[in-house]
C-alpha cells in the first residue's frame, strides 16, 4: 500500500473505523516510497512566495488538463481544489516536512512540495505507515502483509463483501468486510500472461521500467473479473529519465532518476553533448524530444549550485554508483564517449579512468558542441532565458541570425524561399520556409565548418539544399499515397525533422560496412502527420561523385534530376510493422510483384560458411537478443565471397544512380545471401513464410533479417578497424 492506500486506512481509522490493511509485500509504501520529487499543491499559505504569488487553483487545473490533454473539469477541478488541505492535512497528521517548493515539469509555478533534506516518498510513506501502525495496539487495525488478494468474494446480489487471498505462508483464506477499498496501483511492471501492458500498450514493453515488481494491476484485474468498467487504460506514462546501473546495463528495472533533478536546473544531453529540449516541458514532450534524437541513453548534467540544491536525491544517487563528478568540458566529452563506446558492466569511476583512452577525434568533436551549447544556455540565461527561447522546436535548431558574420569577407543574400512542403500538423496551410544565404552561412560558422567557405559558393549552396528537400519531400509523398483511402496526401505535411550526421542507419552501416557506398554526409529524421498520426522517414544523403560539374547551371527548385551527384535513401522508418509493410508494398508498387516470393528462394552460396547463431524456437527474439563477439575480418571476407554476385548486382545498380524496382530487388537478396551467412536464425524464420498469405509476418520477419545483418555489419567494421590499428 502506497500514499492512497494508507492514506485511507488512516482517514478511516480516525474516524473510529476497524480495518484490516493487507499488501503483497512485506513492507508498506508501495511505488509511493520510490517517488522523490515532491506533492504538487496550490496553494497553501506556507509555501507562497515571489515565484508563484500568481499561482491560483485555475492555474494549476490547467495545466494539469493540458499535460492530460483533457478538459480541466470534473476530477482534475476536484485534484487541484483538494490540493492545498491535503498537504496541510498531510503536515498536521504526520508531521512530515513538506518545506521546500519548486517548478517541475508541466507546470506554471512552483507548486511541488518536498521535505528540506529528504526523499518526499520514502519521508511521506514511512510517516503514513508509523500513524496507522499506532491502531494496531489498540485492535483497530490488523496488518496482513505478505499476503496477495486473489479475487474480489460477492453475495448472491453481486455486491463485494471481502476477499479471498494467499496468505504469508502460501496457504488461501478469505477476509469478509463491510466495505472494501482497492489502492493496488498501476501495471506497469505486469509482463505475465495476463499482462494488461500487453493488452493496452504493447508499444510499451520494449521499454524498462521504474516501477516496483508489486505493479502488476491486481486489483484491476480482480475488479474487471466480476464485471468493473475501465477507463483510460491506454493512459501509461513513459518517464523521462531511469539511470543506467553500471553493473546491469540491461536491467529490466531501473532506478528512478526523478523530476527534481531537472528541477534544480539539470541539463539534458544528447550523445553528441547537445541540448536537444526544455526540460521542464511535460514529460510526454520530454519523451518525444529523446526518442526523435535516435539515441537511448543521455547524459544529465548538474553544476556545483544544482547539486547542492539538489542535496539528499544528489547524495542518495551517488551513493549507488549513478553519478559521477568530473571537472571541466575535456573530461566530461572524454567520459561520454568511453560511456557510449560499449562501457558494459563498469563502475563509474572505471569509465572515468577508461575515458583517458578514448578516440581524440570523437572526444574533441563531443568537446566542441559541449562548449556550444553550454555557452549557448549561459548566454541565455543571463539575458534572463533558459537556453530554449531561441531554439526553434520543430528542428531543435537556433534561430538563425541575418547579421553577417564576423570576419565575413562579402554581402550574402538574406531572402529566403518558400517551400511546397506543409508545416505543422495534416491540413496546414503554412509552408517551410528555407534559410537564406546569410543564415545558412551564420549555421556553418555555429558549427565550426566555415573553414574553406567560399561566400561566392553559398548560391550553389543554398540551391542545391532547397532542391533536395524538395526532391525528398517529392519521395515521401509517394509512400503517403499508399494511404490515400485513409488520408488525402494533400493534408499531409512535416512536423519536424533533425539532423543525424553521425548516426549512420542500419541500412547505411550495412552498404558501407560492404563496401557498397560510401559513409553517406548527412542524414534527417522526418516526423510527418498523416492526418493525425505521426510517422518518421530516414533521409540518408550520399556523395556519388567528387563534386559537382564545375560551372554547370544551379538546379531549380523542383528540378528531379537537378543534384544527379547526390543520391537520397527515402523510407519510413520501420518503426511500426505498419512501415515496414509500407516499404513492402512500395517494391510492389514499384513493379516487383515476385520480390518477396523470390527473396525467399535460398541463394545459392559457397561452400564456405560461417557459424550462426544458434537457432530454435522464437529464433529470430533469440538472435536479435544474443550478443556474440565481434566477427573476425575472414569471417566479413568469407561473407563477400559467398555474396560476391549479389554485390555486384547492387554495385552496378547503385553506380547508375538508379533506385528503381531492380534496385530493391537486388538489395533484397544480398540481404537474404547475407543472411544465410550469418543469421541463419533470422533466414529461416522467413523463409518459414513461403507460400504463406500473412504478409505482414513476412515483412516483420524480413525486418529482424536486416536487423541482424545490420548489427553483424556494426561488428564487422569494428573488426576491420581493430585489424587495420593493430
Amino acid at each position: 500500500s502506497g500514499v492512497a492506500g494508507l492514506t485511507a486506512a488512516l482517514r478511516l481509522l480516525d474516524s473510529g473505523a476497524t480495518v484490516a490493511l493487507m499488501d503483497k509485500e512485506r513492507r508498506l509504501g508501495g511505488n509511493s516510497a520510490k517517488a522523490s520529487s515532491g506533492i504538487n499543491g496550490c496553494c497553501p499559505p506556507h509555501s507562497r512566495g515571489d515565484a508563484n504569488a500568481a499561482d491560483s487553483v485555475e492555474a494549476f487545473a490547467n495545466d494539469t488538463a493540458r499535460s492530460a490533454k483533457r478538459e480541466s473539469g470534473g476530477l482534475i477541478a476536484l485534484l487541484a481544489s483538494s490540493s492545498a488541505s491535503a498537504i496541510e492535512w498531510l503536515q498536521t497528521r504526520t508531521g512530515i516536512d513538506l518545506s521546500r517548493v519548486a517548478q517541475l515539469g508541466g507546470h506554471s509555478y512552483s507548486r511541488t512540495h518536498r521535505p528540506a533534506n529528504g526523499m518526499v516518498g520514502a519521508e511521506l510513506t514511512f510517516a503514513l505507515a508509523r500513524e496507522v501502525k499506532r491502531f494496531e495496539k489498540k485492535g483497530a487495525l490488523r496488518l496482513l502483509l505478505g499476503c496477495r488478494a486473489t479475487a474480489l468474494q460477492t453475495d448472491a446480489a453481486g455486491a463485494v463483501v471481502g476477499v479471498a487471498y494467499t496468505d504469508a505462508a502460501g496457504g488461501s483464506a478469505s477476509l469478509l468486510a463491510t466495505d472494501t477499498v482497492l489502492a493496488t496501483g498501476g501495471f506497469a511492471n505486469d509482463r505475465s500472461d495476463t499482462s494488461l501492458l500487453e493488452k493496452h500498450r504493447p508499444d510499451l514493453l520494449r521499454f524498462p521500467t521504474t516501477n516496483g515488481p508489486w505493479a502488476t494491476g491486481d486489483g484491476m484485474k480482480m475488479a474487471m473479473a466480476i464485471g468493473a468498467g475501465t477507463v483510460d487504460m491506454d493512459r501509461v506514462q513513459v518517464h523521462p529519465t531511469g539511470f543506467l546501473d553500471p553493473a546491469d546495463l540491461a536491467a529490466p528495472a531501473k532506478v528512478l532518476c526523478g523530476e527534481m533533478m531537472r528541477g534544480v536546473g539539470g541539463v539534458l544531453l544528447s550523445p553528441e553533448g547537445r541540448r536537444f529540449v526544455d526540460e521542464l516541458r511535460p514529460r510526454d514532450k520530454v519523451v518525444e524530444a529523446e526518442l526523435a534524437t535516435g539515441a537511448s541513453e543521455f547524459t544529465l548534467l548538474l553544476n556545483g549550485a544544482m547539486a547542492a540544491e539538489a542535496g539528499r536525491h544528489l547524495e542518495h544517487y551517488a551513493h549507488k554508483g549513478l553519478l559521477v563528478k568530473l571537472q571541466g568540458t575535456p573530461a566530461l566529452a572524454r567520459w561520454m564517449v568511453a560511456s557510449a563506446d560499449g562501457a558494459d558492466k563498469q563502475t563509474a569511476e572505471q569509465a572515468v579512468a577508461r575515458a583517458a583512452a578514448v578516440d581524440a577525434a570523437a572526444a574533441a568533436a563531443v568537446e566542441a558542441t559541449l562548449n556550444a551549447t553550454l555557452e549557448e544556455y549561459a548566454a541565455a540565461a543571463a539575458a534572463g532565458g533558459d537556453g530554449e527561447a531561441d531554439i526553434n522546436p520543430d528542428n531543435r535548431m537556433p534561430v538563425l541570425s541575418q547579421q553577417p558574420a564576423a570576419g565575413q569577407d562579402a554581402v550574402l543574400d538574406t531572402s529566403r524561399v518558400v517551400s511546397s512542403i506543409p508545416q505543422g500538423r495534416a491540413g496546414a496551410t503554412e509552408r517551410w520556409v528555407y534559410p537564406s544565404e546569410q543564415q545558412f552561412y551564420n549555421a556553418l560558422v555555429r558549427k565550426g565548418k566555415d573553414d574553406g567557405v567560399d561566400t561566392a559558393a553559398m548560391p550553389s549552396v543554398i540551391a542545391i539544399h532547397n532542391n533536395m528537400n524538395e526532391k525528398g519531400w517529392a519521395e515521401v509523398l509517394e509512400y503517403e499515397r499508399l494511404h490515400c483511402d485513409t488520408c488525402d496526401p494533400a493534408k499531409v505535411s512535416l512536423l519536424r525533422f533533425q539532423g543525424r550526421p553521425f548516426e549512420l542507419s542500419p541500412k547505411a552501416r550495412l552498404k558501407t560496412a560492404l563496401g557498397l557506398a560510401p559513409r553517406p554526409f548527412d542524414r534527417h529524421d522526418w516526423t510527418v502527420d498523416r492526418c493525425g498520426t505521426e510517422v518518421r522517414y530516414i533521409i540518408d544523403y550520399y556523395d556519388a561523385s567528387a563534386s559537382r560539374e564545375a560551372g554547370g547551371p544551379l538546379p531549380s527548385l523542383h528540378d528531379p534530376d537537378g543534384v544527379p551527384t547526390i543520391l537520397m535513401d527515402v523510407r519510413p522508418a520501420g518503426d511500426t510493422p505498419g512501415e515496414l509493410l509500407d516499404r513492402a508494398r512500395m517494391v510492389l508498387q514499384k513493379g516487383v510483384v515476385a520480390t518477396l516470393r523470390e527473396a525467399l528462394t535460398p541463394i545459392a552460396t559457397s561452400d564456405s560458411t560461417v557459424s550462426a547463431p544458434a537457432a530454435g524456437g522464437a529464433a529470430a527474439e533469440e538472435a536479435a537478443e544474443a550478443a556474440p563477439p565481434p566477427p573476425a575480418v575472414s569471417e566479413a571476407a568469407a561473407v563477400r565471397s559467398a555474396c560476391a554476385s549479389a554485390m555486384e548486382a547492387l554495385s552496378a545498380c547503385m553506380q547508375k544512380g538508379s533506385d528503381d524496382a531492380g534496385c530493391m530487388q537486388a538489395r533484397m537478396g544480398l540481404t537474404m545471401c547475407i543472411a544465410q551467412q550469418v543469421c541463419s536464425a533470422e533466414a529461416d524464420l522467413f523463409h518459414s513464410y513461403k507460400g504463406s498469405a500473412d504478409g505482414e509476418g513476412a515483412v516483420a520477419a524480413f525486418n529482424a533479417v536486416e536487423s541482424c545483418t545490420a548489427r553483424w555489419a556494426s561488428r564487422a567494421q569494428g573488426g576491420q578497424q581493430v585489424e587495420a590499428a593493430q
